[in-house]
């Protein structure tokens, strides 16, 4: 696995490569070893390799919940856009074509219905641009203190 490599994002699904429920010994078997890892205060293991980490829910089940990608990943893709290499407005409208009442809450925007969330492509941050794509409702909680985002 490199920047190079291929991601292409499913709601609900994952990846692609990487589906959600997957075992650290499944996501290692196709990503190869992590570079780096670490182990939050609830149990929680993330992986990082290259400009990727992806998350597992506590042990005992540990399958993977959240996979989050940096700018520098080349090929990450959401509906035939690549997220990383598009306009970051083209990028906001396709997401926004599968959810039109995305919420805004600290420099990110969460499209709650995809259990998506970006950071960087609405601020004029490209430095700062990450996706995420999650299978929990961790977020959820948040909703009452979080902003409805309107595209320019």
């Amino acid at each position: 696995m490199n920047i190079n490599t291929t991601f292409e994002l499913y709601p609900n699904k994952g990846t692609g490569l990487i589906e959600f429920g997957m075992s650290p010994d499944d996501v290692e078997h196709i990503l190869g070893k992590s570079d780096d890892s670490r182990v939050d205060r609830t149990n929680k293991l993330t992986e990082f390799r290259s400009f990727m980490n992806v998350s597992y829910t506590s042990p005992p089940t540990q399958m993977v919940n959240h996979i989050g990608f940096g700018r520098q990943m080349k090929n990450i893709i959401f509906d035939d856009v690549n997220v990383f290499l598009a306009d970051p407005e083209i990028v906001i409208k396709k997401l926004m074509e599968y959810d039109d009442s995305p919420y805004l809450s600290l420099g990110m925007i969460f499209f709650m219905e995809l259990k998506i969330s970006i950071t960087g492509f609405h601020d004029g941050f490209l430095d700062q641009k990450a996706i995420a794509i999650f299978s929990h409702d961790d977020y959820e909680e948040y909703i009452p203190e979080m902003e409805l985002y309107r595209c320019n």
